[in-house]
């Protein structure tokens, strides 16, 4: 979605409003991405949404893949993995619960 916002200058500056676009907002977007991409090495996290973070995590692991430590969030746990290539991996209960 797109928004745009007008700002009224003064009279003596102008008689036209002048659209602002919140391009500032876009920057800061990318910038984010930039600084997860630089620090995980990738752009795009997989997610698999799973019922039982617990007993998924725990079954994966005995088949060799390494999670790191459950999250509790709002409502849903989560937590993360490298896949063999090293690309970032979630699995999470949010949404399925």
């Amino acid at each position: 979605m797109h928004h745009r916002h007008t700002l009224l200058c003064k009279p003596s500056q102008s008689k036209r409003p002048l659209m602002i676009s919140p391009a500032h907002k876009q920057r800061n977007q990318r910038a984010d991405a930039r600084r997860i991409y630089e620090r995980s090495g990738a752009a795009i996290k997989i997610v698999f949404g799973v019922a039982d973070v617990q007993k998924f995590k725990a079954e994966r692991e005995r088949d060799g893949l390494k999670f790191g430590p459950i999250h509790d969030a709002a409502g849903f746990q989560f937590a993360n993995a490298k896949d063999p290539a090293g690309n970032p991996v979630q699995i999470s209960s949010r949404g399925i619960q």
